[in-house]
């Protein structure tokens, strides 16, 4: 009986999201018979009233706000990581451990808001000044009003969401390297770091590679969404 409810199950979140699909495509098919996948891939303009849909802006922010993420996320995610792993005491690891559970169990729309009401004016405020301060130079004179609604705050919206969950990946991974495989390499007069770089991170790279597939790559696609609200500037009529 057992058996058949898992199979049962199966079946149905597969056959849940075949219908996923095929309604999406169903209901995309006026669109693609007027205009084929690569106009629209390809496409910059966005004028739904006359039926000219370019995804090119779309795609291209989505990469530039994730490349900046990571960026941003990772090295400091990493070093954190090492640190409550390696180096942080007991007290400070049961003191900060919760807390970055507790903010990679945050849902993306909290972070979303955050960024819109905190991050986005920082970022506005910091433009403004490059703007009046460092107009000559060329790569920062913007040609429109800063705003703060940029790749940079939507960047940093992302970071903040990704980094909580590279932590706890990162930190469960390093700790579950064997403790022999550290004492041996003090035994034999290695610095703490150089037991680190050298024993620690090489022999936790497999196991970080097959949980960042599982657990970080989801986060990020459930959370671009919720950067996005901070990349684009709202349309004014």
């Amino acid at each position: 009986m057992a058996t058949a409810l898992l199979w049962a199950s199966g079946f149905l979140v597969i056959g849940l999201t075949g219908a996923l699909f095929t309604a999406l495509f169903v209901r995309a098919l006026p669109i693609l018979h007027r205009q084929p996948l690569p106009a629209l891939l390809t496409g910059t303009a966005w004028q739904p009233s006359k039926g000219i849909f370019g995804f090119a802006p779309f795609l291209a922010g989505s990469l530039w706000v994730t490349l900046t993420a990571m960026a941003l996320a990772v090295p400091l995610s990493l070093l954190t990581a090492i640190y409550l792993a390696e180096y942080a005491r007991p007290q400070v690891r049961l003191t900060l451990k919760p807390l970055v559970d507790l903010m990679a169990g945050i849902p993306s729309v909290v972070y979303g808001v955050f960024g819109v009401l905190v991050i986005v004016p920082a970022v506005g405020k910091i433009a403004t000044f490059v703007k009046t301060h460092l107009a000559s130079v060329p790569l920062l004179s913007p040609s429109m009003p800063p705003t703060g609604y940029s790749v940079l705050a939507g960047g940093i919206v992302l970071a903040l969401m990704v980094s909580p969950t590279i932590i706890a990946i990162t930190d469960e991974v390093l700790r579950s390297v064997p403790m022999s495989l550290r004492e041996a390499t003090l035994a034999l007069g290695a610095t703490r770091w150089e037991t680190v770089r050298f024993v620690v991170l090489r022999g936790g790279a497999p196991r970080h590679r097959q949980r960042h597939f599982a657990g970080v790559r989801p986060r990020l696609r459930r959370d671009d969404g919720g950067a996005d609200g901070c990349r684009q500037c709202p349309v004014h009529p």
